[in-house]
């Protein structure tokens, strides 16, 4: 999951590189901390404040170095009994960085500054309820990653503390600045870097999500300063992505030159001048509509346009039905009408998952993953039934992988801002951005800035199809003697050997069950596995110069459905999406007639609600 920006192959080597975390008495910020680290796989050790002075490394080899983690009150209270003309403690000496996080007293925190920054009026100041804030991320590539010279908007807020140094040093550089003063900063001390965060609560990653999805503009205090140092400090040692994947999804256009202000010759057009790709998430039920011109596009360009699965008839929750039965029966009838667009039109499809309106069960995600999909996609992280049950841990791994272990990866809109796309990237999450028809009137003026703002991150995007993305969304530990070491997450993953000779490659995949696994492909040849942990582990022989995906193959445990859709469901399908498709078309043309409508609406809702009541 570290966000280093990528060129080729991500080269990851053997690495013990430790975190001391120092405290005499752990508390809840110590908590969360070891959370953090626990969760980036970074092996950590808890020591006093007596080993500051201690000149013996607090742990059994230091030979890759160590870093230092202590509160700014600690340090405050080892300054104060031992006066201001301090030497730096041989820990801190020694060891290859040190980030001091906030809480405590502030007079603890403000004598601990102070000799921090070589500024005798530094201090930490909580930003007053009627501030407005705004700030900006230093572009500092080596530290900052995909969120270098971001801006940040609506994420620092009243009650966040913030580092104030009058008169800067040479001693101190921002990295994340406000108006107020520095939400994080960089110093120097002793020949070493010291990294100053005022923040008085870091991130918990337990926390169950308070949004449908994660937004880090609710933890930006708590959560960028240390993910940023995580990944700068230890990114030898923590997992990288195999790629940055990206990939814009348009739902609902069936297969017409245009669809309410959607028009494919020119999505293409776009995708050509401004370097992204496409994927339609299309509704099955539109399977006997697709027009030639259009299908002569996708064949010309399949590195550009694709197709995913939207739902089935796209009439209302439809995958957030809980019963098996007909979430079976839909998935069927949604894979055939797939399959017979297939035959029409001679276009492939990913089986991926697409939930209309963002619903879907926990369910529908055991039918998915037993029915052949490689994974679902979707903008809400919870199920419908168990809304509570997404904690930020999950959001910020490549994809949520709580229930049924099935893979949902997120997509977010527009509206998430830049901000949110770059910290999924530092993370190490795909780029998978959302949007309808809608969003790409005025030749999609806003969608094409976002595109572009994405592509001058300090990051290498891979635009593929969504499939594409998918298939190479995993995460590559350290090499064991040479052998790759990849985490999966999706049901099928391409594994590539760049080398001149042939790599052995290990591929894990979280599998509670794994009962279910009906057989394991590489390069559609059965391969064996292991299972044990939570973890399906399979050995694979990469060929010099050769790219293979491994694929995860279930049973099917619920077998064939009947189509259990009475003649008045499809009926109401029928009409749904003829009125569906009519609105798109006048709202694109004449909006007025929509906005008159709505209104019309709500006028008459409301006289019937007075009429019973």
């Amino acid at each position: 999951m570290d966000p280093t920006p990528a060129t080729g192959t991500p080269t990851v080597t053997r690495s013990s590189r430790t975190a001391v975390v120092v405290c005499d008495a752990p508390g809840e910020q110590e908590r969360r901390l070891v959370g953090l680290l626990d969760f980036f796989r970074v092996p950590w050790k808890q020591v006093g404040s007596e080993a500051l002075v201690s000149r013996a490394f607090p742990g059994s080899n230091a030979a890759d170095g160590y870093a230092v983690f202590s509160s700014l009150a600690l340090m405050g209270r080892f300054l104060a009994t031992r006066g201001p003309d301090t030497a730096v403690p041989v820990l801190l000496e020694r060891a290859e960085s040190t980030y001091f996080y906030g809480g405590g007293l502030h007079a603890e925190m403000d004598r601990a500054v102070v000799w921090l920054t070589g500024s005798s009026a530094a201090h930490v100041e909580i930003l007053p309820a009627a501030a407005s804030v705004g700030g900006q991320i230093e572009s500092q590539t080596d530290i900052c990653g995909p969120l270098s010279g971001v801006p940040v908007v609506d994420a620092i807020r009243p009650g966040d503390a913030v580092l104030v140094v009058p008169n800067l040093t040479r001693r101190f550089r921002p990295l994340i600045s406000a108006c107020y003063g520095h939400v994080f900063g960089q110093g120097f001390l002793g020949g070493r870097s010291v990294y100053v965060d005022p923040c008085p609560e870091l991130i918990d990653l337990d926390q169950p999500l308070s949004k449908p999805y994660f937004d880090v503009r609710d933890f930006f205090c708590a959560s960028v300063p240390i993910v940023l140092f995580l990944r700068s400090v230890f990114r030898e040692s923590m997992a990288q992505p195999i790629e940055r994947g990206a990939c814009v999804i348009v739902d609902d256009p069936y297969l017409k030159s245009r669809y309410g202000h959607f028009t494919f010759s020119e999505i293409l057009s776009l995708s050509l001048k401004h370097q992204f790709t496409c994927t339609i998430a299309f509704i099955p039920w539109n399977w006997r509509r697709s027009r030639g011109s259009v299908v002569s596009l996708f064949r010309r360009y399949p590195d550009r346009l694709s197709l995913a699965i939207h739902g089935c008839d796209h009439s209302g929750s439809e995958f957030g039905d809980v019963s098996v039965e007909t979430l079976n029966s839909l998935t069927q009838v949604s894979l055939r009408r797939m399959e017979q667009h297939r035959l029409r039109t001679e276009l492939p499809y990913d089986r991926l998952m697409v939930f209309p309106q963002g619903v879907y069960s926990t369910a529908a995600l055991a039918v998915l993953k037993r029915k052949g999909f490689v994974a679902a996609v979707n903008t809400d992280a919870w199920p419908i039934d168990q809304p509570g049950s997404i904690k930020i841990r999950d959001s910020w791994k490549t994809a949520n992988m709580r229930h049924e272990d099935f893979a949902v990866f997120s997509r977010r809109y527009a509206f998430h801002g830049l901000l949110n796309f770059a910290f999924d990237l530092l993370l190490g999450k795909p780029c998978l951005i959302a949007s309808h028809h809608d969003d790409y009137q005025y030749s999609g003026r806003d969608m094409v800035a976002l595109i572009d703002q994405l592509n001058g991150l300090a990051v290498n995007l891979n635009w593929r199809s969504l499939g594409g993305v998918i298939r190479h969304a995993g995460c590559l530990h350290q090499a064991l003697n040479g052998q790759q070491h990849i985490s999966m997450f999706g049901n099928e993953i391409v594994v590539t050997n760049h080398r001149g000779e042939s790599q052995r490659a290990l591929v894990e995949k979280q599998e509670q069950q794994p009962e279910l696994i009906q057989r394991i492909e590489f390069d559609g040849h059965p391969v064996k596995f292991t299972a044990s942990e939570g973890l399906v582990r399979i050995e694979v022989n990469v060929a010099a110069h050769h790219s293979g995906c491994v694929a995860v193959l279930y049973k099917d445990e619920y077998g064939a459905a009947v189509d259990g859709r009475t003649l008045m469901r499809r009926s109401r399908a029928w009409v749904r999406r003829g009125l569906s498709d009519v609105r798109d078309e006048v709202g694109a043309r004449a909006p007025w007639v929509v906005t008159y409508a709505k209104e019309a609406g709500a006028t008459l809702r409301s006289r019937i609600q007075r009429a019973r009541t």
